[in-house]
């Protein structure tokens, strides 16, 4: 760090600056950018590493993002963004909670910068992608489109339990077709598959089991209702 020393016609002059100058102007900088007091209903959140898991503001995040990681996970790119923005939203509230970044403490008080809108979308991702943490077996079925059609799992229950009944299915009444489809949920159980949703096309990079029922059994019989080769 240089300290202007004198100018002339030629130019500035500077001087190495001492160790009290440079921690001074350090200081002068960090007041200048840090100058937000943490409360407790904000979120510190330097890029998805949590300062405190415990504090309020990010427990109230962790909350408000695990009601919604199911609709989240099955939704389309597009709605999966109104998703986010919603939770913004409901995170900010009334108290108008803000994302931010630590900076200096004085006392008991900590300061802190606010997060950027791209940097306030990473850490909501990072919590969602939080949740996508199991790795899928080839006896897996994975909910999803394009290339999660292909996944292994799918490609065989879809050949050996689903297409062989879906004209059987289109002809079937509401309470036959039911029974079709818990006998498709029951096979793939019996077999040790999980029934999963994608973080994105790449079941590799991580899933999320689906624990209830009625929404499996709700997108099997979708399923049924596809042209065959469609997840």
């Amino acid at each position: 760090m240089l300290i202007p020393a004198f100018h002339d016609a030629e130019g500035t002059y500077c001087r190495r600056a001492n160790d009290e100058e440079f921690k001074t102007e350090i200081s002068r900088i960090w007041r200048r950018y840090f100058s937000i007091p943490l409360r407790q209903v904000d979120i510190p959140c330097p890029h998805g590493n949590y300062l405190d898991c415990n504090h309020d503001g990010n427990v109230r995040m962790r909350e408000i993002i695990s009601e919604v990681r199911y609709n989240w996970a099955n939704a389309a790119p597009k709605s999966r963004k109104d998703i986010q923005e919603g939770i913004k939203t409901r995170i900010a509230g009334p108290d108008a909670a803000r994302f931010l970044f630590q900076g200096r403490q004085n006392g008991d008080i900590l300061y802190c910068q606010e997060a950027f809108q791209c940097e306030v979308d990473g850490e909501i991702a990072s919590e969602l992608r939080s949740y996508f943490n199991l790795t899928p077996t080839d006896r897996d079925y994975i909910f999803g489109v394009g290339a999660i059609a292909q996944w292994t799992g799918n490609v065989f229950y879809r050949k050996r339990l689903m297409d062989p009944r879906q004209l059987e299915y289109s002809a079937a009444s509401s309470a036959q077709k039911g029974a079709i489809v818990d006998e498709i949920y029951n096979a793939i159980k019996r077999n040790g598959g999980r029934f999963l949703y994608s973080w994105d096309s790449r079941p590799f990079q991580g899933v999320m089991e689906e624990p209830q029922k009625d929404h499996i059994t709700t997108k099997l019989g979708n399923a049924l209702r596809e042209k065959k080769g469609n997840n």
